[in-house]
Parts: C-alpha cells; sequence; structure tokens
C-alpha cells in the first residue's frame, strides 16, 4: 500500500525551460495566437484551448488558431497578416508536440477470500501503476518582426490515478508552457 501513497503525493514531473532572442529580451505581449499543428483536429482543439486558458489564468491574452482560421480553407500570407493585424495579434505560439507515451505496469495482485456456505469467494484485482509523458518544442515569433523572440520546451509527465485520465497530461502541460512564458515576461499585462 505504501507504493500508491507515494504515487498520490508525487504524481507529476514538471520541466519547462526557454531562452530568449537578445534582441527581444524586453518584448513581452498582450495577445499571442496559440497554435498546435497536429492532425487529429478536436485533439488540437482542446489542446489550443487549454493553452490559451492557461495563459489567460497567467495574466495574458491569447486565442487559438483554430477559432480564427478554418482548417477546410486556405489561406495565403497576406490574409494571414490582415487577419493578425485586425484581431491585434502580436505574438504567435507555436506547440509542435515532439513526444507522447502512456505506460501501464503489473506490479502486483490483491486478492481477498471470503467464506461462503459451500466454500469460498475469492476475488482478484490487478495493481497497475499508469504513467503518461508528454513533451513539446516551443517557439514564440514576434509578429511585426517575423522573428523567433524565444524557443523552449516543456515536459509533463503525470503518474498514478491522474495518468488514467487521458487528458490529464496535456492539461497540465498547458500549465507548465504558461507558467514559463510568465516567468519569462513575455506575457504583457
Amino acid at each position: 500500500m505504501r507504493f500508491w501513497i507515494v504515487f498520490a503525493l508525487f504524481p507529476i514531473l514538471v520541466n519547462a525551460a526557454g531562452f530568449r532572442n537578445p534582441d527581444f529580451r524586453d518584448s513581452s505581449y498582450r495577445m499571442i495566437l496559440v497554435t498546435a499543428p497536429v492532425a487529429d483536429l478536436g485533439f488540437r482543439d482542446n489542446l489550443e484551448k487549454w493553452i490559451a486558458s492557461e495563459i489567460k489564468d497567467n495574466g495574458g491574452t491569447a486565442v487559438t488558431y483554430l477559432s480564427m482560421f478554418s482548417p477546410a480553407k486556405r489561406y495565403d500570407a497576406k490574409q494571414i497578416e490582415a487577419t493578425l493585424a485586425e484581431s491585434r495579434i502580436d505574438a504567435v505560439l507555436v506547440v509542435s508536440l515532439s513526444s507522447v507515451t502512456s505506460d501501464s505496469q503489473l506490479f502486483g495482485i490483491l486478492s481477498n477470500t471470503q467464506p461462503l456456505g459451500y466454500g469460498n469467494l475469492t476475488t482478484v484485482a490487478p495493481l497497475v501503476a499508469n504513467k503518461r509523458r508528454a513533451t513539446a518544442s516551443l517557439t514564440l515569433f514576434d509578429v511585426a518582426s517575423g522573428q523567433s523572440v524565444w524557443v523552449g520546451n516543456a515536459e509533463r509527465t503525470v503518474r498514478g490515478f491522474k495518468a488514467k485520465s487521458e487528458t490529464a497530461v496535456f492539461e497540465n502541460l498547458a500549465e507548465d508552457i504558461a507558467e514559463a512564458l510568465k516567468a519569462d515576461r513575455l506575457l504583457a499585462k
């Protein structure tokens, strides 16, 4: 039983780091467009929303790519630039998932035997340790110059009961990304 207590106390491992372009060391951004180019549009929509929401929770303002640009339509550079200018987007955050893993390990079996009138009833349940991990490469671009302002990566590992949820690792990864942007003073008030 101690094994579960350890997982309950330390269910999450976090690593997020970023580096600024020295030419933009004093820049911060009022409106960030979040894009996470993945093939599954439903998942992409959720991931972009989680990140935008976390940016808002950390004092910034963000919108999702899919809320501004339909995946069913092709846009040329002029249309994109006009939409960004019209919406006062001053930075674009590109989130590229580089690794997503899920692992479950059987580490024991719990059995319980109860006497019945004509014999015993034995119940057996597996003890499973779950782990999910996601890593992402991050690039923040300044819209006015087209230059990358900040590059980073984020990694989140969720263990134990939280790892049963497929979305927990990504919701927590979104939080890490927003906190890294805030820590590097990239979110304008």
